[in-house]
């Protein structure tokens, strides 16, 4: 359960920043997109290790 919680959380930061760039029309800096990716791959490992 703490794990899919922290997924949850960490899903949740990227819509919300994801949602903050489109709505403001900002541009994510390099490390912006770096450390979405990374979030975003994390997760996704997360996900499978959980299967």
């Amino acid at each position: 359960m703490d794990k899919l919680f922290n997924s949850c959380e960490e899903l949740d930061e990227i819509i919300r920043l994801m949602s903050t760039q489109l709505s403001d029309g900002s541009i994510l800096s390099s490390e912006q997109k770096e450390d979405l990716k990374n979030k975003i791959n994390e997760i996704i490992a997360q996900r499978d290790n959980f299967n």
